[in-house]
């Protein structure tokens, strides 16, 4: 065990203290504060002209809850975090694997501790890279627009300005506990933001090329997402995890059922080729 925590602690640190994480972390983090400046300064121009105007100040309708990045659709920094998230995740460690067997370093360390160890250690490091790559953006997005814009409890009767309509997941929650939606929002991209990665780090176990590596997941998440308007007017389901990451819906209603089995597809994925393209590798 002791061996083991050893080799997960050095595969963290080079996974925290690579330039690529650094790089995906600077870049997230300025999609989100670019989100945050932008709807700051709209809801203080849109509270600025509902006083101008007089009359009823439509209090519920603006708050934190659909001006922090999860739940507004308007800025180029949502477009970019969101569209880019899934290479955000995969690029900081996704990619460590492929390189590390062109140098041989793969067979020196499972000759001195084996391969479980060895690929766990790896594949929970690579999970933590991603998830905090994608979970330090939007936490400081969230913090940092929260200091100017209150966290207004949100109203149904303004549900057009919040895009949770009582169809999408977790709805109620929402309008009655909406920080804890927030916070569970969270809780699943920092979660696919992990599952991204491994399935990068899988990738590296079929393929060669490191840039391959990096951008195979990411081409199959956007066929998934440009795929879906195949089903326009058949299924009213998102299925695209660019969509449905957001924690309010952009096109369709987001179903619990269909993240879950996403989620669980990704798992099964990562684990599966991790487990039958580590037993018969040869070095």
């Amino acid at each position: 065990m002791k061996s083991f925590i050893r080799l997960w602690k050095m595969e963290c640190r080079k996974a925290f203290g690579n330039r690529y994480f650094v790089i995906a972390l600077c870049a997230g983090t300025i999609f989100c504060i670019m989100s945050a400046l932008y709807n700051i300064e709209s809801y203080a121009q849109g509270q600025y002209e509902l006083k101008a105007l007089g009359g009823n100040p439509m209090t519920q309708a603006y708050g934190l809850f659909n001006h922090w990045i999860g739940g507004e659709r308007t800025s180029l920094g949502y477009l970019l975090f969101f569209t880019l998230f899934p290479l955000l995740a995969i690029f900081p460690y996704g990619w460590s694997q492929c390189q590390e067997k062109k140098a041989a370093y793969t067979k020196m360390v499972i000759i001195r501790s084996g391969k479980q160890k060895y690929y766990l250690a790896k594949y929970l490091a690579t999970f933590l890279s991603g998830m905090v790559t994608v979970a330090f953006p939007l936490a400081a997005n969230l913090i940092l627009t929260a200091c100017f814009v209150p966290a207004v409890k949100p109203s149904m009767i303004y549900f057009i300005y919040y895009g949770v309509s009582h169809a999408t997941m977790w709805s109620e929650l929402f309008y009655d506990h909406p920080l804890i939606y927030v916070f569970l929002y969270l809780l699943i991209d920092c979660l696919f933001a992990g599952l991204f990665a491994v399935c990068g780090m899988a990738c590296s176990m079929l393929l060669k090329n490191r840039i391959a590596v990096v951008i195979l997941p990411y081409l199959c998440v956007l066929c998934l997402h440009y795929g879906r308007t195949l089903l326009h007017y058949r299924v009213y389901t998102e299925i695209s995890p660019i969509n449905f990451l957001h924690a309010t819906c952009i096109e369709n209603p987001v179903s619990g059922v269909v993240v879950l089995l996403e989620g669980v597809l990704l798992t099964l994925f990562s684990l599966s080729v991790l487990k039958v393209g580590g037993k018969n590798e040869t070095f």
